[in-house]
């Protein structure tokens, strides 16, 4: 991670993919009826949570805000976290007088396939300084993904597996029989927050 601690809010979203997610979740589990559509939908909307909080990325559509006190005066990048992102939106600054000022999209470069995605200071440019405050730099964009089909399949398994539990469990540990969440979904867990490290 590029800064020791995140001041990072969600402008809009994320949207909930829990509807959209319903039908196929339903097919891994071998649901047929809608009886219990409420009870899987719950343990969908908590296995999103999970996935997103634990692997610090977004599922749903949102735009978040990154905040930051100045530029990263030791790099020529600014790393965007909860990806994937999809747009950069607009990059703010404070100047030494405190004034909000617009940094051109033409004077820096977005490369959204690398893993975290990151905004980068052109070659000849240098960062500005900015006024003392926790907001100096504002960076804003957009990240997650538009439906439940968009998600990749190694963000999904998890999900799978983590609903799949709560329907047949409906607790994390069965005593007697431990039945524990099992190896397959902690690996896929870490194999997709290794891909964000931010």
């Amino acid at each position: 991670m590029q800064f020791s601690t995140l001041n990072i809010k969600a402008v809009s979203g994320p949207t909930s993919l829990v509807a959209d997610a319903l039908s196929d979740i339903k097919g891994h589990l071998k649901v047929t009826s809608s009886y219990e559509d409420d009870e899987i939908s719950t343990y969908i909307g908590a296995s999103i949570g999970y996935v997103e909080r634990y692997c610090g990325i977004t599922l749903g559509s949102a735009t978040w805000q990154l905040n930051l006190p100045e530029f990263p005066w030791t790099y020529r990048y600014i790393e965007l976290p909860r990806g994937p992102v999809s747009s950069i939106t607009s990059l703010y600054y404070h100047d030494t007088d405190n004034v909000s000022t617009l940094w051109s999209a033409s004077d820096y470069q977005a490369s959204l396939d690398e893993l975290p995605a990151r905004l980068w200071l052109l070659q000849d440019d240098t960062w500005e300084d900015t006024y003392v405050r926790p907001d100096a730099v504002q960076v804003q964009y957009a990240a997650g993904h538009a439906n439940w089909a968009a998600v990749p399949d190694s963000i999904r398994m998890p999900i799978y597996y983590l609903a799949a539990h709560q329907h047949r469990y409906r607790q994390p540990v069965v005593e007697g029989s431990l039945r524990t969440v099992p190896w397959a979904l902690r690996d896929s867990l870490q194999a997709i927050r290794e891909n964000f490290p931010t």
